[in-house]
């Protein structure tokens, strides 16, 4: 799991990095006076939330890559090896109980 959150953090870093060249060149252009700050505001909103969309979009296609990779292996999720080993610790106890009688 480590490598995915390095590729989230790898792209989030990546968002970060457009995102603050777009407020450079950005700020330019209201310094040029060819947009308004308004219009700047508004473009930087825009770009962080198509980011966000894209981030969620790549986070949800590694979680599918892993689970599909977790069923191919034959692996089990933590949630089905609890269920397991409580349901193992409930039939030794009522062996238990059976014994004793």
């Amino acid at each position: 799991m480590d490598f995915l959150r390095t590729g989230l953090m790898a792209a989030l870093g990546a968002v970060v990095t457009t995102k603050n060249k777009a407020k450079e060149v950005l700020d330019n252009l209201v310094a040029e006076g060819k947009i308004t700050s308004k219009q700047a505001d508004e473009m930087i909103e825009k770009l962080l939330a198509s980011g966000q969309v894209q981030l969620n979009e790549l986070e949800d296609s590694f979680k599918k890559a892993v689970e599909n990779s977790t069923d191919e292996l034959g692996l089990v999720r933590k949630e089905e090896l609890a269920s397991l080993e409580k349901r193992v610790e409930e039939l030794e106890k009522r062996l238990a109980e059976k014994d004793k009688v």
